[in-house]
């Protein structure tokens, strides 16, 4: 690649004190560091500037600009790229720049006149977008919302323009190298424990070429921060800042499950509020600020659930980023490991199989008096179930009846082919128990789910039928915090896009409709109506109903 440079040359205004200065640019994409190069040479500093490029397109762009190239190989990173290029560098301040952002011509002289002053250990800068789309306006404000307003104030920096003294930078350590989101925010901590302060000053200016302009990629993005980067800052600094002590207090999975929307919202009304008084036409973007920061809280609440392996991450990176552009895009559907593996993945669904048992208890309580032989229909039952839950025994016949036959080797359990909304194969009150766990919620719309009720009520001298509350903040199918009041648009875009906190992903927006119009979750009020004669049992979970137990014919009192 040929690469032309007509730079105008300024005249040069004597600093201060002549300090030599090291800038890096952790770069990944050759046109992008040339572009963010040009400006490097047309500064008003007057002492040596040294440019270090890391990252493949250094070797090229050495070829016709007097630059270091470091690291050929691709680094995933950019912690460690950062690391990698300050040990090659001799200048006495450090400035580090993202190679999508271009400076102004005073951006070193800026940044060496602000570090000069007593006690400032990091340096930040305004980053305010180069295009002015809509939703490249939304990204502006939702990633980097502390860095767009005129306000000078102390606070961790972003990366993408960070200028720290090289001695101050090695009594630290560096940026953390294993960290993939968050590694800047963790180095001004360390900063700031030292007794410096970070500061942000909106007067240094860099323009911020990301090129993410559409809702697709601002949602894309704040997900993929937010799974890869965890609370890991937020716990390590848990003593710095009452935001900081909040979120280390909701660091368990059921209680950032709850309190994640309410994050979002409270991050988002920050960022409006401080930028209010500068950009009046940020409240345009408020819906979509708030939207992204659900992603990247959503995207932290997998990686608590379960944390990602870095070197799966790395060698991924390696395919989809390989000749610098990412242009992959995954396309695995729901995994086929057997559920027992799951259930040592997953955190929710081993909480999930001590619900069921303790649901079963009840349902075993409930069924302790009748007379034996008892004959058990089980609508949408397994064998698998039926052995965890320990219930199989002598004089007693349970019915598996599914939409497919399925293979059953116990000799008390039988398997039938058939539809919950029309049993017509079993008589009037054949069985003495009918049980459902789960299914009548997918058995279509409201009047496919009263078909369902009116066969369970005539096939059953007693039933018991469990489904979850619609009004339980986590949607239990997708485990995600409200998912059910979305509309329905929305939760095709999340499903066919997204990887599921259980660990699947739908591969289609087709796959994403079919499975969504499978779902339709119940009411207390909608139960009563479909059960008139029954009685509810509410199952609690952090003092809120998570589902609902009907149950007929044992009695009008519940067995506690």
């Amino acid at each position: 690649m040929c690469i032309e440079v007509d730079t105008l040359v300024v005249e040069k205004q004597p600093c201060e004190a002549a300090t030599k200065v090291s800038v890096i640019i952790p770069a990944s994409r050759l046109y992008k560091a040339a572009q963010a190069l040009l400006p490097l040479y047309n500064q008003s500093y007057s002492a040596e500037i040294e440019i270090i490029v890391v990252g493949p397109p250094g070797v090229e762009l050495a070829r016709y600009w007097p630059v270091i190239a470091v690291h050929p190989e691709p680094i995933y990173e950019p912690g460690r790229a950062r690391n990698i290029g300050a040990a090659q560098a001799t200048g006495e301040i450090l400035l580090f720049l993202d190679d999508d952002m271009l400076v102004t011509q005073h951006w070193v002289e800026q940044n060496v006149r602000e570090l000069q002053r007593p006690g400032i250990g990091v340096v930040g800068a305004r980053m305010p977008g180069r295009s002015r789309s809509f939703f490249a306006r939304c990204v502006d404000f939702t990633n980097c919302g502390y860095y767009q307003h005129g306000y000078g104030m102390d606070y961790p920096v972003g990366a993408g323009s960070l200028g720290i003294h090289r001695s101050l930078f090695q009594m630290v350590g560096g940026f953390d190298a294993m960290q993939r989101s968050g590694e800047d925010i963790d180095l001004c901590h360390r900063v700031q424990k030292l007794g410096y302060r970070s500061v942000y000053r909106p007067d240094i200016l860099v323009i911020h070429d990301h090129q993410n302009t559409t809702l697709s990629r601002l949602l894309r993005y704040n997900y993929k921060h937010g799974r890869i980067g965890g609370l890991t800052t937020k716990i390590q600094h848990c003593n710095i800042g009452l935001k900081n002590r909040l979120l280390y207090s909701v660091r368990f999975p059921p209680l950032f499950l709850l309190a994640f929307p309410i994050i979002a919202l409270l991050a988002a009304i920050q960022i409006i509020a401080i930028n209010m008084h500068d950009h009046k036409n940020v409240l345009l973007y408020a819906p979509f600020i708030v939207l992204g920061k659900l992603f990247y809280e959503f995207g932290i609440l997998v990686h608590l659930l379960k944390p990602p392996d870095p070197l799966q991450i790395s060698i991924k990176d390696l395919w989809r980023k390989r000749n610098y552009a990412d242009k992959g895009k995954p396309t695995t559907g729901k995994p086929a490991a057997p559920e027992c593996e799951l259930e040592k993945q997953n955190w929710w669904r081993r909480l999930q199989t001590r619900i069921r048992k303790k649901r079963f208890t009840f349902f075993k309580k409930l069924v302790a008096s009748l007379p034996r032989p008892l004959a058990i229909l089980d609508v949408g039952g397994t064998q698998e179930f039926w052995e965890k839950m320990e219930f199989i025994c002598d004089g007693m016949e349970v019915v598996l009846y599914n939409l497919f036959p399925i293979i059953t080797t116990h000799p008390g359990l039988s398997s039938k082919q058939g539809d919950a909304r029309d049993m017509h194969e079993f008589g009037d009150r054949m069985f003495d128990v009918v049980f459902s766990n789960s299914v009548i919620e997918h058995v279509g719309a409201y009047e496919q789910q009263r078909q369902m009720a009116e066969e369970v009520r005539r096939v059953g001298k007693k039933y018991c039928i469990q489904t979850p509350n619609r009004y339980f903040p986590i949607e239990p199918h997708v485990l995600l915090p409200f998912f059910q009041f979305l509309p329905f648009g929305l939760q095709v875009f999340i499903l066919s896009h997204f990887k599921s906190p259980w660990g699947w992903k739908l591969s289609s927006k087709q796959e994403a409709i079919d499975y969504l119009r499978g779902i339709r979750l119940l009411t207390e009020k909608e139960l009563k109506s479909l059960f008139p004669e029954a009685s509810i049992h509410k199952e609690k979970f952090l003092g809120m109903t998570k589902s609902f137990l009907v149950y007929c014919g044992s009695g009008t009192a519940s067995p506690e």
